[in-house]
C-alpha cells in the first residue's frame, strides 16, 4: 500500500475527528487543527479533596503525524505545480481574460512583445501550443490587448507549423516599421473543453494533448476531478458528474485514465492519472460534468458574495446593480444551489470585480432557471466596477413541501446541504426557522420526516433555541458527529404564506402572499380595516392601529397577486378573503397594515385585562414590578383606550401564557409605546406569572400632553368629541390647582405659560379661565365660553402638578397624614423606621419648606386602602419619597394605626442672604403667597423666627426690602403676641383679604443657626461639636440585652445628623464604631432573633451609617475625597464640584469591593454641577442581612460571597445615573462550581434581584453592573440535596468515619515502621532510604491533613494561614509519590539483578543523590505553582482549588508517576515470578502462588498502584471504600512486608520482646 492510499485511509478517519481550518498569515498558510477525539473520561476523587476533578485521557501523537505527513505533501504538490509552470514557459499571453489569450509575448533574453505584419494561422497555432493552450482560435492586431513594454522582437516572424518551439521559427529582427501599437494578439482555446452539453460549462470532458483533443475515462471520475475540470475551464463549482458517455462517445484517443485529483491544482493534467494515452477504456466510458456559470466571489461562504457570470469569449464578468432586487437574488442563489436571497448589496459591496459588466433586466420574474436569462448586454463601455452586484443567500430551505415555506428543513454547512434531526425539535425552534426564511409566522413543527426524508448528511440535532435567535445557526445544537439519527427523523415546517415587508416589526409593513412558490403584494384599492384585521389576526399580532396604502411601507417587487380585496374581519386567512386576481394595479398602490404589539386578555373587555406583548414572534407577558400609573398612561394610550390609568398587580385578571418579556419596567409617561420604556431587556426578569401585569383603561375629558411625566404638560380638554387646548391669558396657580387635583395628581407646583409644553393644534376651546382653586373641574371655573378666545397656540397653557404625594387630615395643606399615589391608587406609609429624614423629603415635594415633626401612630387620623410603603429609608436629599428605600410597593406588617403623618412648615424666607432670612410667604390651598407689611413688627417677625427654626429675631424688614413677590398676597394686617406656635395663628384680616401691593411686602432678619452661642441652650445645644457625645456615651449598651437602648442609641445618632451639620472623620468613625459595637452586643444576647427583627437592626444600622458618611460631604470646587477603615466597616467619600479637572473619579476601593460610577456625568446633569458618592463596605453586616432572606422560587443554599455593600449619592439633588454602576466584589468563600451566582440588593426587607446582573465573573471576583444605587451583596445559590439523598448523607457520614479511624490506625503503622527502621539492625545489602521517606512524607501529611479538618472552622478564617497549609500538603503528598517512584525503580533494579546477587556489589545510586531527587523534584513542582497561580491554594477545606484546572498541579504529576509506577510494577511481577521458579523449583506451586498474591498485593499498595482506582470509582461506594482502606494503609503493608515478614527484624522484635518479659 502506497503512501498516498495510506494518506487517503487517514484522511477518512481524520474526517471523523478532526475540525482543520486552514488559516492566511502574511502569505503562508497554518493549518489550525480542533481535535475532537473520544476522551476517556472517569471520576477521581481524592481523599483530600471534596470536589470531583474530571481526568480526560487524550491519544493524539500518530494522528498529529499523519495529519503533518499530508500537510508536508500537499505544500510539496502545489510547490511542484507552481515550479513546472513558471520555469517551462518561453511563451505566455498577457491581459486576456484568461491564461489563453492576450497580448503575445516571447522570452529571448527578456520578455518582449512581437510586430502583428504577417502573422497568419499556423504562428498562431504555434503560440497557441507553446502558451500551453489548445488549438489557435483567432489572431488580433493593433494593441487589442493593451502596449507592451519592453523589446520589439520581430516585425515577421514565419513558421512551417513543425518547428518544436517559436524560437526555431524564422525571425526578421528589422523592427524600424513597427512600434508597441501594433502588439499582436492571440486567442487560444483552454486546453479542456466539455463538448455536446447545453453550454460551454456543460459536456463530455476533453482533453487538448499533442496538437490532438482526446477524452478522459470515468474510471475513478469523483468531485475532486470535476471541480478541478471546471475551474480550468473556466466555469463555477461542479453541479454534476456523468458517467458511461452521457454526453454521447467521443472520438480520436482516450488521454486520462484514472485521475485523481486532490483539488487544489490548476489543471487536470496536474493531476495523478495513468499516464498520456495509457488506458484499457473505451469512449462508452467517457467522463461529463456540468458546472455552474454563475458563482459568488469574496462573501463569507459559498452563498454569499459578488455575482459573476461566464461567458464564452468574454470569461467571467459581474452585474451593474442598476434596478438589482430580490429577485434576480433568488434566481441566482438556486443555481449556485443556496436558499432563497436573503438580501441584495450594491455598490460593490463585496469588493470591485474585474472583466465585462452585464446589465440587469428588472423584468425578471424570478422563477428563471439562470441567472443569464435575466441579463443584458452592456453597451455602455465606459461603466466601472464600482457598482457590482452581489446577494447574501439563506443556508436553510424546505424541501418536499406543498410550497416553499412548508417542508423538511435543510440546512447549508461548509457548501454541503443536510437535514436536521427531530431531537428537542419544537415551536422555538420552528420560530426562528420561519423568521429566517422570510416567511409567514409559525404554524407547526413537523417531526418524523413528515414531508419526505431529506438528502445529505444530518447536520444538526438536539437543536436548543431561544426563539430570539436570528439563524439556526446561532441555536446551540449537537453536530453531524454526535448524531444517532437517520432521514426518517428528519424535522420538518410549516411557515405562514402571509407576511408583512419593511415595516421594522413582524407586525407592520407592506403585505405580501405566497401564490404559486413565488412572493407577491396585495394592491391598495379598496383597502380597509376590516381586511386589516385578517391580516394582524393570521399573523398572531393584535388588533390593526391604521391600514397604509399607496406604497406607504416602499412599493414590493414580483407580481400584484390581489387586488379589491373585501374580507369580512371574520377570515382566517387573507387569501381567503374575496379578490380580483387580474389586477390593474402598480407597486406605487400596494397595501401595508401597522398591527399592535400589545394586547389584552383574560377579559371581553379590550381595555382591561392581563397585559401581554409580542417580541421575537411570540406573545409574553409583563411582570408587575415596578408597575405603575407612568406605564398604565403609556399602554392605555398605545391601546387607544382613554387617558386614564388603573394598573393592577398579581395577575388580578388571572395569569398570562408565554415568556416573561419585560420586566422592571419605568415609563416617564410621555412613550408612545411600552417598548420606548426602560426596562430590564427582553426577558430578563425574576418574575413568576403570578406577578402578571393587568391594567383598566379609562376615557377623561381632560390631559397634559408633552410633559416629562402624566402630572405635567400643556392642558388640552375634551368638548364635542375633539381634544383642544387652554389658552394662557389669566393663567394662574388657582386654575392649575383645579387641573392638578381633577387629574388626581397632588398640589399644584407651578403654572405654565406661553406654550412651555410645545404649541398644540386644532382647536382653542378655552380662554380667561378664572377659578378660585377649590372646583373639582376645570369645566366648572368660569371662561369666556367654548371655543370664544383671541389667542393663538403660542399661549397654549400648560401645568406641572405634584404627582406622587399627599397630605391628609392636617390643619393646613402642609401637614397632615401621608398618603402616596400607586397603581392609580393612593394609599398610606406605615411609620416603621420614620423618621425627620423622611419627613423632610416629603415637605421638600410637596414644597413645604423644612420639616417641623415626623409623626407616627395615625397621628392624623387612620387612612384607609392600601399601606402602600414601609421600613421607609430616606437620606433626606432625595427629590421624592419614591426615591427613598423601602420594603417594596405593599411589602408591610403594619395597620392603619401605625400610618405615618408629617407637619411642615408652611412658612419659607426667600431671596435672603441666609436661610434665616428673607422675604415671608406663606402657604395656602396649595399655593405660595406673601404677606403684607401693614402693622407688621417684631412680635410677628417673632413667630416666623421660631416656627423657622432660627433664633431671635433681629429686625423686621416692610418693602421691597428682599424683592417683589409675585403671585397672591395671602395675609394683611398681622397681629402676633409673640408666643404663637406658627404665623398662621395670629390674627389677620383672612386669607386673600388684603389692600397691599408688591411693594409692601413683608420680611424678616433672624439669628442664623451657625450664629447660635453653645451656651444658648434653648436652641438645638446638641449640634456643638464639644457636646456631641456627651449623650451617646450615656448609651454604648453595654450588657444590654434587649434592643430598646440600641434603638435609644441609633434615634440620637439620627437626631445628630438630621441638624445638617458637617462632622469630622474622627467623629464619624467614633460614632460607626460606637453603634456597630452595640449592634454585635444585641446579636450575641439575641440569637434568637428572627427575619424581621434582623431586618430591623440591619436597616436602621444602613440608614445610620449612610446618613453619618453623609456629613462627610463638604463643598468643593473642584474634587475631594475621604476614606477611613475600621474592623466592622470600610467607606470613601468622593465629591466633584463645577470646576473638576478630571475626565472621570478613579475607582473606589475598600479591602474587599471596588465601585466605579460616572460621578462626574452625573454632577453635570445637576444644575449647581456638583455631586459626590459615599461607598461603603460593611465586614459584619451579613450577619443581619443574612443571604437566607434572599427569597428565590427554588429551594438552594444561600452563600454570602461578598461584603455587604452600600453606594449612595448624598447632597446630590439629581441622582439619576448616566449609566450603569460597575461593582467588583472579592469573593470572601470559595466558589461552588454547581452554583449560580447573583448580584442583589436589600430592599429594606430581603435581598432581590432588580436591575443588577453579573457582567464577569472567576473564581476570585465578580463584577456586578447595576442601574440603580443601594445596599448591594453577592449571593451564591446551590442546590439542595434531594430528599432521596438522606441515606446517601448518612452512608457519606459512615463513610468519613471510616476515613478517620483508617488514617489513623495508617499513621500508627508508619510510626511503628520508622521506629523499626531507626531502631533494628538490618542487613548491608538492604536499601530502605525510600520506605523511610515514604513513611516521613505520608505520615507528616495525614497528620497536618487530620489535624486541619478537626480544627478547620478556626484555621479557615485565616486565609494566609490557610494556603500555607495547602502548599504544605501539596508537598508533602508529592514527595511521597516521587519517593513510590523511587522504591519502584530501586525494586526493578533488584529484581533484575536478582539472579546475580553479589554482596560485594555498590549502590547503583547513593542515598544522597535519592533524597535530592526525592524532595526537589516537589520543591519545584509547588515552587511553579505558587508562581504561576498563587490564589490556586486555600480552598474551603484548605487543600488545592479545583478551579482553572489547578487542581491538575497535584494530579499530573501524580498522573505521570502512577503510570511509570504501573508498568514498573508489571515488569517486576513478571521478572519475579520467572526467577522465582528457576530458584525455588522445589517449592510446591500453591505455596509458591500464595507468596507471589500476596506480595503482588502489597507491593501494589506500598508503591501506590491503588491510587489509580480513584479514576473508577465514578460514585460506586464499593469501590470508594476499598480506595481509601488500600491508601490510607500504605503504613500497614510497609511495615508487615518490611518488618513482620522480615527474618531478621522478627528475631530482633522476639529478643526485645522477651527481654522485656525478662526484665518485668
Amino acid at each position: 500500500m502506497g503512501i498516498r492510499s495510506f494518506l487517503a485511509v487517514w484522511r477518512v478517519i481524520l474526517s471523523i475527528f478532526v475540525s482543520c481550518t486552514v488559516v492566511c498569515e502574511g502569505g503562508a498558510q497554518r493549518v489550525s487543527c480542533c481535535f475532537t477525539l473520544l476522551l476517556y473520561k472517569k471520576t477521581f476523587t481524592h481523599p483530600l479533596s471534596t470536589r470531583r476533578v474530571t481526568s480526560k485521557v487524550t491519544m493524539l501523537s500518530f494522528l498529529s503525524f499523519i495529519l503533518l505527513l499530508d500537510y508536508v505533501e500537499n505544500a510539496a504538490v502545489i510547490t511542484s505545480s507552481l515550479t513546472s509552470t513558471t520555469n517551462n514557459a518561453l511563451v505566455r499571453l498577457v491581459n486576456g481574460v484568461n491564461g489563453c489569450s492576450g497580448r503575445v509575448e516571447i522570452y529571448r533574453d527578456d520578455w518582449g512583445t512581437i510586430c502583428d505584419e504577417g502573422l497568419d494561422e499556423v504562428e498562431g497555432q504555434m503560440i497557441c501550443i507553446e502558451a500551453g493552450c489548445g488549438p489557435f482560435i483567432s489572431m488580433h492586431s493593433g494593441g487589442l490587448f493593451g502596449e507592451g513594454s519592453g523589446p520589439l522582437l520581430t516585425d515577421d516572424m514565419n513558421c512551417f507549423g513543425n518547428e518544436s518551439s517559436v524560437l526555431d521559427c524564422d525571425w526578421d529582427n528589422q523592427t524600424d516599421a513597427c512600434d508597441h501599437t501594433k502588439d499582436a494578439g492571440v486567442v487560444c482555446a483552454p486546453i479542456i473543453r466539455f463538448e455536446e452539453g447545453s453550454g460551454m460549462c456543460s459536456g463530455r470532458v476533453e482533453i487538448f494533448h499533442n496538437r490532438e483533443w482526446g477524452t478522459v475515462c470515468d474510471t475513478n471520475w469523483d468531485l475532486m476531478d470535476a471541480l478541478v475540470a471546471c475551474t480550468e475551464r473556466g466555469c463555477g463549482n461542479p453541479v454534476a458528474l456523468y458517467y458511461n458517455a452521457y454526453f454521447k462517445n467521443g472520438s480520436g484517443k482516450v488521454w486520462m485514465d484514472g485521475v485523481d485529483c486532490r483539488g487544489r491544482e490548476t489543471s487536470l493534467k496536474d493531476c495523478v492519472f495513468s499516464g498520456w494515452g495509457a488506458s484499457n477504456c473505451t469512449h462508452g466510458n467517457d467522463a461529463g460534468v456540468t458546472c455552474s456559470e454563475v458563482r459568488l466571489i469574496d462573501g463569507e461562504n459559498s452563498c454569499s458574495g459578488r455575482v459573476e457570470v461566464f461567458y464564452d469569449g468574454s470569461g467571467w464578468g459581474t452585474v451593474r446593480d442598476d434596478g438589482w432586487n430580490l429577485l434576480g437574488g433568488d434566481v441566482i442563489c438556486k443555481q449556485v444551489a443556496c436558499g432563497s436571497a436573503l438580501s441584495i448589496t450594491v455598490g460593490s459591496f463585496f469588493k470591485k470585480g474585474s472583466g465585462s459588466i452585464w446589465m440587469y433586466n428588472t423584468n425578471c420574474a424570478g422563477t428563471e432557471p439562470s441567472l443569464k436569462r435575466c441579463l443584458l448586454e452592456n453597451n455602455n463601455k465606459r461603466f466601472t466596477h464600482n457598482k457590482d452586484a452581489g446577494v447574501v443567500c439563506r443556508e436553510v430551505k424546505l424541501v418536499n413541501g406543498p410550497h416553499i415555506c412548508s417542508g423538511t428543513v435543510q440546512v447549508h454547512y461548509s457548501g454541503d446541504w443536510g437535514t436536521v434531526c427531530h431531537n428537542n425539535w419544537d415551536l422555538l425552534d420552528g420560530l426562528v426557522l420561519c423568521r429566517e426564511l422570510g416567511c409567514g409566522p409559525l404554524i407547526q413543527t413537523n417531526t418524523e420526516a413528515y414531508f419526505g426524508i431529506g438528502s445529505g448528511n444530518i447536520l444538526m440535532d438536539s437543536l436548543l433555541c431561544t426563539g430570539s435567535e436570528s439563524s439556526l445557526k446561532e441555536c446551540k445544537y449537537s453536530g453531524s458527529v454526535d448524531s444517532l439519527c437517520t432521514h426518517s427523523q428528519d424535522a420538518g415546517v410549516t411557515c405562514g404564506e402571509v407576511r408583512l415587508v419593511n415595516g421594522g416589526s413582524s407586525c407592520s409593513g407592506r403585505v405580501e402572499v405566497l401564490i404559486n412558490n413565488q412572493w407577491g403584494t396585495v394592491c391598495g384599492e379598496s383597502w380597509d380595516m376590516s381586511d386589516a384585521e385578517v391580516v394582524c389576526r393570521e399573523l398572531g399580532c393584535g388588533s390593526p392601529v391604521e391600514v397604509k396604502t399607496d406604497g406607504y411601507f416602499g412599493g414590493g417587487i414580483g407580481p400584484i397577486w390581489m387586488d379589491d380585496v373585501k374580507c369580512k374581519g371574520t377570515e382566517g386567512s387573507v387569501k381567503n378573503c374575496p379578490s380580483r386576481g387580474v389586477h390593474n394595479c402598480v407597486h406605487a398602490k400596494d397595501a401595508g397594515v401597522i398591527c399592535r404589539e400589545v394586547k389584552l386578555v383574560n377579559t371581553n373587555n379590550s381595555c382591561q385585562g392581563t397585559v401581554q406583548v409580542l417580541h421575537d414572534g411570540r406573545w409574553g407577558t409583563v411582570c408587575h414590578n415596578s408597575w405603575d400609573i407612568a406605564d398604565g398612561l403609556v399602554l392605555c394610550r398605545e391601546l387607544g383606550c382613554g387617558g386614564n390609568a388603573e394598573p393592577l398587580t398579581n395577575a388580578h385578571f388571572g395569569t398570562g401564557e408565554g415568556p416573561i418579556w419585560m420586566d422592571s419596567l419605568r415609563c416617564s409617561g410621555d412613550e408612545s409605546n411600552l417598548r420606548n420604556c426602560k426596562f430590564g431587556g427582553w426577558g430578563n426578569h425574576q418574575c413568576i406569572h403570578a406577578y402578571d401585569a393587568g391594567i383598566i383603561c379609562r376615557g377623561g375629558d381632560i390631559r397634559l400632553v408633552n410633559g416629562s411625566s402624566s402630572c405635567s404638560g400643556r392642558v388640552e380638554v375634551l368638548y364635542n368629541g375633539t381634544w383642544g387646548t387652554v389658552c394662557d391669558d389669566g393663567w394662574d396657580l388657582s386654575d392649575a390647582a383645579v387641573v392638578c387635583r381633577e387629574m388626581g395628581c397632588g398640589n399644584v407646583i407651578e403654572a405654565k405659560s406661553k406654550a412651555y409644553f410645545g404649541q398644540g393644534s386644532e382647536q382653542i376651546w378655552m380662554d380667561d379661565v378664572n377659578c378660585t382653586g377649590t372646583e373639582s373641574s376645570l369645566k366648572n371655573c368660569r371662561t369666556s365660553g367654548w371655543v370664544i378666545h383671541d389667542c393663538g397656540h403660542h399661549e397654549d397653557a400648560g401645568v406641572i402638578c405634584n404627582l406622587s404625594v399627599r397630605l391628609v387630615n392636617g390643619s393646613h395643606s402642609c401637614s397632615g397624614r401621608v398618603e402616596v399615589l400607586y397603581n392609580g391608587t393612593w394609599g398610606t406609609v406605615c411609620d416603621d423606621g420614620w423618621d425627620l429624614s423622611d419627613a423632610a423629603v416629603v415637605c421638600r415635594e410637596m414644597g413645604c419648606g423644612d420639616v417641623i415633626e415626623a409623626k407616627t401612630e395615625a397621628y392624623f387620623g387612620q387612612g384607609s386602602g392600601q399601606i402602600w410603603m414601609d421600613d421607609v429609608n430616606c437620606i433626606g436629599t432625595e427629590s421624592s419619597l419614591k426615591n427613598c428605600r423601602t420594603s417594596g410597593w405593599v411589602i408591610h406588617n403594619c395597620g392603619h394605626h401605625e400610618d405615618a403623618g408629617v407637619i411642615c412648615n408652611s412658612v419659607r424666607l426667600l431671596n435672603g442672604s441666609h436661610s434665616c432670612s428673607g422675604r415671608v410667604e406663606v402657604l395656602y390651598n396649595g399655593t405660595w403667597g406673601t404677606v403684607c407689611d401693614d402693622g407688621w413688627d417684631l412680635s410677628d417677625a417673632a413667630v416666623v423666627c421660631r416656627e423657622m427654626g432660627c433664633g431671635n429675631v433681629i429686625e423686621a424688614t416692610r418693602g421691597p426690602y428682599f424683592g417683589q413677590g409675585s403671585g397672591q398676597i395671602w395675609i394683611d394686617n398681622v397681629q402676633c403676641a409673640g408666643n404663637e406656635y406658627t404665623l398662621k395663628n395670629c390674627s389677620s384680616s383672612g386669607w386673600g383679604v388684603n389692600y397691599c401691593n408688591d411693594q409692601q411686602d413683608a420680611g424678616v432678619i433672624c439669628q442664623s443657626v451657625t450664629d447660635i452661642s453653645s451656651t444658648d441652650t434653648t436652641v438645638r445645644p446638641e449640634t456643638t461639636s464639644a457636646g456631641l457625645y456627651s449623650g451617646l456615651n450615656r448609651t454604648q449598651c453595654k450588657g444590654q440585652t434587649s434592643g430598646g437602648c440600641f434603638e435609644n442609641l441609633l434615634e440620637q445618632i439620627e437626631h445628630i445628623t438630621a441638624q445638617g451639620q458637617g462632622l469630622s472623620v474622627t467623629d464619624v468613625t467614633s460614632i460607626l464604631t460606637m453603634a456597630f459595637n452595640a449592634s454585635e452586643n444585641i446579636l450575641e444576647t439575641s440569637s434568637s432573633a428572627n427575619q424581621t427583627e434582623l431586618a430591623s437592626y440591619g436597616n436602621r444600622m444602613l440608614k445610620t451609617s449612610e446618613k453619618l458618611v453623609s456629613t462627610l460631604v463638604k463643598p468643593t470646587n473642584t474634587s475631594d475625597n475621604v476614606s477611613f477603615t475600621l474592623a466592622a466597616v470600610e467607606g470613601q467619600v468622593f465629591m466633584v464640584g463645577p470646576n473638576v479637572t478630571l475626565d472621570k473619579i478613579p475607582q473606589l476601593n475598600t479591602t474587599n469591593s471596588s465601585v466605579e460610577i460616572d460621578l462626574i456625568g452625573i454632577a453635570w446633569n445637576n444644575n449647581e454641577r456638583s455631586a459626590s458618592v459615599a461607598f461603603l463596605s460593611y465586614n459584619t453586616m451579613e450577619n443581619l442581612l443574612k443571604p437566607n432572606f434572599f427569597n428565590t422560587p427554588n429551594n438552594t443554599n444561600k452563600t454570602m460571597m461578598s461584603t455587604v455593600i452600600l453606594a449612595t449619592l448624598p447632597k446630590t439633588t439629581n441622582t439619576e445615573l448616566t449609566k450603569p454602576v460597575n461593582f467588583t466584589l472579592k469573593h470572601i468563600r470559595e466558589l461552588d462550581p454547581n452554583g449560580s451566582l447573583s448580584c442583589v440588593y436589600w430592599n429594606a426587607s430581603e435581598w432581590v434581584v432588580d436591575g443588577c446582573s453579573v457582567l464577569k465573573t472567576n473564581s476570585s471576583f465578580t463584577v456586578c453592573s447595576c442601574v440603580h444605587l443601594s445596599t448591594f451583596a453577592l449571593i451564591m445559590q446551590s442546590p439542595l440535596k434531594p430528599l432521596s439523598s438522606f441515606k446517601r448523607e448518612q452512608s457519606d457520614s459512615l463513610l468519613e468515619q471510616l476515613n478517620l479511624v483508617c488514617v489513623i490506625v495508617g499513621l500508627v503503622f508508619f510510626s511503628l515502621a520508622l521506629l523499626s527502621f531507626a531502631l533494628c539492625q538490618w542487613s548491608p545489602g538492604v536499601n530502605n532510604v525510600a520506605r523511610v521517606n515514604i513513611c516521613i512524607t505520608l505520615l507528616l501529611a495525614h497528620l497536618l491533613f487530620l489535624l486541619t479538618q478537626q480544627f478547620l472552622s478556626l484555621i479557615r478564617p485565616q486565609q494566609v494561614l490557610c494556603a500555607v497549609i495547602s502548599g504544605v500538603l501539596h508537598f508533602l503528598f508529592l514527595s511521597g509519590f516521587v519517593w513510590m517512584f523511587i522504591e519502584a525503580v530501586l525494586l526493578f533494579i533488584c529484581v533484575t539483578n536478582l539472579s546475580r546477587i553479589s554482596s560485594k556489589k555498590r549502590e547503583v545510586l547513593s542515598n544522597g543523590f535519592l533524597c535530592v531527587i526525592g524532595y526537589t523534584v516537589a520543591l519545584v513542582v509547588v515552587s511553579m505553582s505558587v508562581g504561576l497561580v498563587p490564589e490556586g491554594y486555600g480552598s474551603e477545606h484548605c487543600w488545592i482549588k479545583g478551579d482553572k484546572g489547578f487542581i491538575w498541579s497535584f494530579l499530573g504529576p501524580v498522573s505521570v508517576i502512577l503510570a511509570l509506577n504501573m508498568i514498573l510494577f508489571i515488569s517486576i511481577i513478571i521478572r519475579l515470578n520467572s526467577t522465582l521458579q528457576n530458584l525455588n523449583a522445589e517449592i510446591s506451586q500453591m505455596k509458591q502462588t500464595k507468596i507471589m498474591a500476596f506480595k503482588t498485593l502489597a507491593q501494589f499498595v506500598v508503591l501506590g498502584c491503588s491510587w489509580i482506582l480513584g479514576f473508577f470509582i465514578n460514585g460506586s461506594k464499593e469501590l470508594e471504600i476499598l480506595f481509601l482502606i488500600l491508601n490510607s494503609q500504605q503504613g500497614t503493608f510497609i511495615f508487615l512486608i518490611y518488618c513482620v515478614l522480615n527474618n531478621e527484624v522478627r528475631q530482633q522484635y522476639r529478643k526485645c520482646l522477651c527481654c522485656g518479659l525478662t526484665q518485668h
